[in-house]
């Protein structure tokens, strides 16, 4: 009977060998984890820009098809995630997600013309904010 040995050219894997394979899979998975941090972050941010957009291009719309007199005087909404006004204070209420500011004013001084402006700002570390002009030509009679 031959004895229990190692045969030349078989060779198993050893304690370091598998420590270094188990370090090499940890920042594998240390690094898909930072790389889904990055991306939830990043789709939160355009998520947030999207909807600031949104109600931007809104107050946009209803200021170019109301009625309102051009004056250089800044009105402010505060609204919630979903857009809904909840203060038009100054100061923001703790429910508001979003700050919409915006002002009608003449181009020239007599002129039939105004630009609207807007401006969305989010709460939050991003803060993101979203920046619109628009002409409004002066109402037909």
């Amino acid at each position: 009977m031959r004895p229990l040995r190692q045969l030349e050219g078989e060779a198993g894997s050893s304690l370091v060998e598998a420590i270094v394979a188990a370090l090499i899979l940890a920042a594998g998975v240390t690094a898909m984890a930072q790389l889904f941090s990055i991306a939830i972050a990043s789709n939160v941010r355009a998520r947030d820009r999207t909807v600031a957009m949104i109600l931007a291009q809104q107050k946009i719309e209803e200021l170019r098809t109301s009625n309102l007199s051009a004056s250089s005087s800044e009105s402010v909404e505060h609204l919630n995630g979903s857009g809904a006004i909840v203060g038009r204070d100054s100061a923001p209420p703790a429910q508001a997600v979003y700050t919409r500011r915006w002002s009608v004013e003449p181009v020239t001084s007599g002129a039939e013309a105004a630009i609207v402006r807007v401006r969305v700002t989010a709460r939050g570390s991003g803060r993101t904010e979203v920046n619109l002009t628009a002409v409004k030509a002066a109402a037909s009679e």
